[in-house]
């Protein structure tokens, strides 16, 4: 099953990481900028889980979110 996400905020949500949005907005993150991000930077910005990041990236490359 896989959910189209168009938006920063919205893939922020489907991976229930809404509460760091400001972040993503003040560094001035977008999808582009996120999909080449290091561990390292994401998790400076709030995304300390694993799969968190591994699945930004993936709603990054390819707009949609897949759930297992």
């Amino acid at each position: 099953m896989a959910e189209n996400v168009s938006t920063l905020e919205g893939a922020l949500a489907a991976v229930g990481l809404s509460a760091i949005l400001l972040p993503f907005i003040s560094e001035k993150i977008n999808f582009k900028i996120m999909k080449e991000m290091s561990d390292r930077e994401l998790s400076r910005i709030g995304v300390e889980n694993i799969e968190d990041r591994v699945r930004l990236r993936q709603i990054a490359t390819d707009g949609q979110i897949r759930f297992s």
